[in-house]
């Protein structure tokens, strides 16, 4: 391989050295470095954003589940209301009827 600083056959040549641009691809380089480092900072704010994301689904879950834990409570206390006022509309009945019974 050649050096960009050789003529044609191989032997160092002034010209080609005038011409010759050591930092023609720094701004390339620059360019993409610093794509490169954006790239890498916007996977590092995604990634904080899905693990708060996934701490507040953590949180919602919980609450679904303490509102169902609370749902089948309220279940069981309407279950349990209702039991104890048919209780006490049938002993009222059953007192009403003996006493029309007796006379």
């Amino acid at each position: 391989m050649e050096s960009m600083m050789q003529s044609d056959h191989g032997e160092f040549d002034i010209h080609s050295f005038a011409m010759y641009k050591p930092f023609e691809g720094l701004l390339e380089l620059r360019v993409q470095c610093k794509l490169l480092k954006e790239k890498e900072e916007e996977e590092v704010a995604v990634r904080l954003s899905m693990h708060e994301i996934s701490k507040k689904f953590d949180v919602f879950t919980e609450r679904i589940e303490e509102v169902g834990e609370n749902a089948t409570k309220c279940s069981k206390d309407i279950t349990l209301a209702r039991t104890i006022v048919l209780r006490h509309i049938l002993t009222f009945f059953l007192r009403f009827c003996c006493v029309c019974v007796k006379f």
